[in-house]
This record gives C-alpha cells, sequence and structure tokens, in this order.
C-alpha cells in the first residue's frame, strides 16, 4: 500500500536524552506524582527544620526525611539508567552508530522499521493518544508503546497534517 507519510530519523544523543526525559518526569500521571511528592517533601522538611529549630530531633523524624530523600532519588533514577542503557544497547547493536528509523503511514496501519527492514506493524484502532512535547510528536498505543517522533524527521507529508490524518483514523490527538 502506498504510503500517506514518511517518517525518517536518525537519532542522537541529544534525542534519547530528550525522549527518556519526557518518558520519566512529563509522560502522564508522572508531573502529578512529582507535584504530589513534592508538596510532601516540603512538609516533612519543614517538620524537620521546625523540630531542629527547638531541639528536638527524633529518630523517626530524621529517618523520614531521609527515606523521603532515597525515595525520591529513585523516582528519577530511571532517566539516567535508561539513557546510559540505550547508548550501550546501540554501541552493541550497531557498533556505536546510531540507526536510521523509518515509519510509514498508511491506509492501514503504521509500519516501522530500522536501517530500510520492516520490524512492527500497529494498526490505527490500537493507537491511543498523539500529543506534542518539545518540538516532537509522542504518540502511545494501548499497549503503552511510545513512537516519539521528531517534527524534522518527516519526508512526505507534515506533522500538522498527521495529526488530521490520525484524529480521522480515531486517534485522540491532543494539544
Amino acid at each position: 500500500m502506498e504510503p500517506v507519510f514518511e517518517y525518517r530519523f536518525t537519532a542522537n544523543d541529544a534525542f534519547i536524552k530528550k525522549m527518556y526525559k519526557y518518558l520519566v518526569f512529563k509522560r502522564p500521571p508522572r508531573p502529578v506524582l512529582f507535584a504530589v511528592f513534592g508538596v510532601m517533601g516540603l512538609v516533612i522538611f519543614g517538620i524537620v527544620i521546625a523540630f531542629a529549630v527547638m531541639n528536638i530531633l527524633s529518630f523517626p523524624l530524621v529517618s523520614s526525611a531521609i527515606v523521603y530523600a532515597l525515595c525520591f532519588l529513585i523516582m528519577i533514577l530511571p532517566y539516567f539508567t535508561s539513557v546510559s542503557a540505550r547508548r550501550k544497547q546501540i554501541r552493541e547493536m550497531y557498533g556505536g552508530n546510531y540507526p536510521e528509523d523509518f515509519i510509514i503511514f498508511d491506509g492501514e496501519a503504521l509500519r516501522m522499521g530500522v536501517n530500510g527492514s520492516l520490524t512492527t506493524a500497529t494498526p490505527y484502532a490500537q493507537m491511543k493518544s498523539l500529543r506534542e512535547n518539545d518540538g516532537a510528536l509522542v504518540l502511545e498505543t494501548h499497549a503503552r508503546l511510545i513512537y516519539f517522533l521528531s517534527k524534522e524527521g518527516f519526508v512526505k507529508g507534515t506533522p500538522e497534517e498527521l495529526k488530521v490524518f490520525l484524529a480521522s483514523k480515531g486517534v485522540n490527538v491532543k494539544e
């Protein structure tokens, strides 16, 4: 079937960092979790400081502040580990050079491939949402698979036309 849209892009370290920054920090419901966790942290550390001023520090109070700090580190750690793991994977699989990803949107499905060979096909009925983030389009499937598309990678069609096309296929396009 003739492609309606074609996307080709060779990622780089900056693109990989941007992708994982979105996945770890901005992908819903992460911003809400970070906001709630931030308010909790302010309350805990406010109580610790208030008790420190009154010279009434107790082991449970200090330990809860330490546990909170460790939990916060655990929330942000996936960003750093994912970026380094992806770089290692690229070194092992492709000899350190980023492969050229390509995605073809035809009348039936999104078809993805790497370095010239098709690897997967995803019917439009399985796509959940499309949103824009930091100069990229983020396409999510019902199975929580993410396609992160840089706007400059479109060879055939434009990102705006793709939004209209996917909306006509029943994908929830969010601004």
